[in-house]
């Protein structure tokens, strides 16, 4: 025995310095992580916050300065108004007038500072004078200005008009306004709510010196060397009216700290008069960094302490590491003897396999031979009870006993034709002749059943009348396939459709196209969308094995299959099959006509059904039990018009007589009775080398019709 020598593992330094610098690296990119999700989060939440408080300062506005604007209703309805405006109109005197102006006027305390009368050019008339002159000092607009008293306090002047000579202004206290409807909303400790009229004039703002200054210009002038575009451009956006969110950089304008900094602001517009421009512009404006500030805090801490934890981490797996490298010797001693006994374990499970597989394949083999040797016993009994029940037509008693008798010989042939299909190992792609229109349609039906409620499905199968040779298990699964994927692919669409059309093609092949309006394929993908485990689909939708095994079925039916798709229109995948002629129904051959037959069969007694079977239906038959007989026949004579013939036979002779047939009678048509089908039958059926067959029992109908169909033209 080979000697073992063990030495001490030295552990490479490079090891675990290279595992501490990835931990930190995963630690940071995860923290980092954090932080921007959070980061994200609380702005989102701020943002939508800060809106909320300009939406609540707006409608708080709307309805303090609503009340004065349904006291001018008040006012002009009153009678008292309306004879002093009657008097001043005819004759100038204001006394009227202004006595009930005043009294209305101490009755707003000072919230309201003057009343007054103008034209409606604007021209002061008359009015109370409490607290003016004023002047204006912004834009005209219809009902909303702006003015300003002798002592430097800014008034809005709301108006409306008064028969069509005059109109009527409240001159509404800015100071006391902005106390009742915003000055209590807090916004930490930088943050505040103000106050803009339309064009931009500043109605309030924490720096004093800027009041009743235009928002751009009057900074412009203050703060000649700060940076304001971003200022501007905000500013511009809060004068057409609409309402949003923006962040933006700027400054707290504190000459201490004339630092540039990021601030967010939403802003809305609250409407006051019947004009377009005839709003305040409400915003709420918030430090960024105050609103980052506990955040800032609580992320560094978590990272802190993740950083702690992972060098612990670190240090742990350091030290399991040496520990593993010190018991590495008796590990590749335990892992070389477990592998020896797990080969010699499957070595044994192989061999039980093999035995088991050889033991299936004998009772396969048995199974089929038992199959066909009872098709060869109820193929007689199926086929003259079916003649006593003609000729007993009129004796009812008699008539159904025989019935009775093809009843259960039906019976017995399904049950023989499920143990045939059992033992036949490639039962799934046994070919047999397919009617292809109503094989596509049975399919196409089983997925209209289970397509989304969404999603619309149509077919137009012009296929009627062919024929081909294949399995239809395989052909079924190939349309369920492409059908499912479509309504994948349409499944986020309101409209999604899918079209399957078949039609014709020269050369007898048949084109069935499956047409989409989904997502469609994008041109890199395409060449490998027929890869095997290839998919577009998200994880746990899809195994990319669908259209792998789409092709490689339609290449086992010498078919094809190709796709055309455009991103965001849609895709067609297009399957090309070759079909038979269209079938007609034939007519049974005319008295006299020379239709001979050959037939091969080494049960005598079904020999006999079948030969007396086929001479009552005009055909000319020579009947034989024996191969060799047969074949001397055929090399002997010519002219045979059918040759039917049965497998399997002894020593495979009844293939050497089909191979001969095929050779020595020209036109001839050859039709083999079997008990299974397997891969060899239908090979020989593709390649021509026999015209069809038919699985034991025979019934006598089918075997008469498969013949009609072999001699119709």
């Amino acid at each position: 025995m080979e000697k073992i020598t063990l030495r001490k593992a030295n552990a490479p330094i490079w090891l675990p310095v290279a595992l501490v610098c990835a931990v930190l690296v995963v630690g940071g990119l995860l923290v980092t992580s954090i932080y921007l999700n959070l980061r994200s989060q609380s702005v989102g939440d701020q943002e939508q916050l800060l809106l909320a408080l300009a939406r609540s300062a707006a409608s708080n506005l709307e309805n303090y300065l609503g009340s004065y604007q349904k006291d001018f209703s008040v006012i002009k309805a009153s009678s008292d108004f309306q004879r002093g405006i009657k008097t001043y109109q005819e004759s100038g005197d204001d006394t009227l007038l202004l006595e009930y102006l005043d009294t209305y006027n101490y009755a707003t305390e000072d919230y309201v500072a003057d009343i007054l009368l103008t034209d409606q050019e604007g021209n002061l008339l008359t009015g109370t004078k409490r607290y003016g002159p004023y002047e204006v000092i912004s834009s005209p607009t219809g009902d909303l200005a702006v003015a300003q008293s002798s002592r430097g306090r800014l008034y809005l002047a709301i108006s409306t008009p008064v028969n069509q000579y005059y109109r009527l202004y409240s001159m509404v206290d800015v100071a006391y306004m902005y106390d009742d409807t915003a000055a209590f909303m807090d916004i930490g400790e930088l943050g505040y709510v103000a106050y803009k009229h339309s064009d931009g004039l500043v109605l309030t703002h924490p720096r004093h010196d800027l009041v009743g200054e235009d928002a751009i210009q009057g900074r412009r002038e203050l703060y000649p060397d700060f940076y304001l575009d971003e200022v501007a451009a905000l500013v511009e956006e809060q004068k057409t009216g609409g309402e949003g969110i923006c962040t933006y950089r700027s400054y707290w304008w504190d000459e201490r700290d004339p630092r540039l900094i990021t601030k967010i602001c939403a802003y809305t517009p609250a409407r006051i008069g019947s004009e377009p421009d005839d709003f305040i512009i409400v915003t709420a404006v918030a430090d960024y960094d105050e609103i980052m500030a506990p955040l800032n805090r609580g992320v560094f801490s978590i990272g802190a302490v993740m950083v702690v934890m992972m060098i612990c981490f670190c240090l742990l797996a350091i030290q399991l590491y040496n520990t593993i490298q010190g018991k590495s010797r008796v590990e590749r001693e335990n892992s070389y003897l477990r592998e020896l006994n797990s080969t010699l374990e499957e070595m044994r499970r192989s061999e039980e396999k093999l035995q088991h597989f050889q033991r299936l394949e004998i009772i396969g083999t048995l199974t089929g031979g038992i199959a066909h040797e009872l098709g060869n016993l109820l193929t007689p009994i199926m086929a003259y009870s079916a003649m006593m029940a003609d000729e007993l037509s009129g004796r009812e008693e008699l008539y159904d006993e025989a019935q009775e008798i093809y009843s259960a010989a039906v019976k017995a042939k399904e049950v023989i034709q499920q143990i045939t299909d059992i033992s036949r190992k490639d039962r799934e792609t046994a070919f047999r002749d397919l009617d292809l229109s109503e094989t596509v349609e049975a399919a196409l039906k089983m997925a209209f059943s289970a397509k989304p409620k969404a999603v619309s499905m149509e077919w137009d199968l012009a296929l009627e009348g062919r024929h081909m040779l294949g399995s239809d298990t395989q052909l079924c699964q190939v349309v369920l396939n492409l059908c499912t994927n479509a309504f994948h692919a349409v499944k986020d669409r309101e409209d999604g459709r899918l079209t399957v059309k078949g039609q014709i093609l020269p050369g007898d092949r048949a084109q069935i196209a499956f047409t989409d309006n989904g997502t469609g394929i994008q041109p890199h993908n395409l060449e490998r969308i027929f890869d095997p485990f290839f998919t577009t689909k998200r994880t746990g939708e899809g195994t990319g094995l669908g259209l792998s095994i789409v092709q490689s079925i339609m290449e086992s039916h010498q078919g094809s299959v190709s796709v055309e798709s455009q991103p965001g229109e849609g895709t067609t995948f297009t399957l090309i099959l070759p079909v038979g002629s269209a079938r007609t129904s034939p007519e049974p051959p005319k008295a006299g006509e020379d239709r001979r037959v050959l037939l091969l069969e080494e049960d005598p007694r079904m020999a006999r059904m079948l030969a007396g079977a086929l001479q009552r239906e005009g055909y000319q038959v020579e009947s034989f039990t024996r191969s060799q007989e047969a074949m001397n026949y055929l090399r002997q004579n010519k002219g045979v018009a059918l040759f039917i013939c049965s497998y399997p036979m002894s020593h495979g002779e009844g293939r050497l007589a089909t191979l001969l047939a095929r050779n020595t009678q020209p036109g001839v048509r050859i039709l083999v009775t079997t008990g299974f089908v397997d891969r060899e039958l239908v090979e020989n059926s593709r390649k021509g080398v026999i015209d069809g067959f038919l699985v034991k029992p025979v019934q006598l109908p089918e075997l008469l019709e498969k013949i009609r169909q072999l001699f119709s033209p």
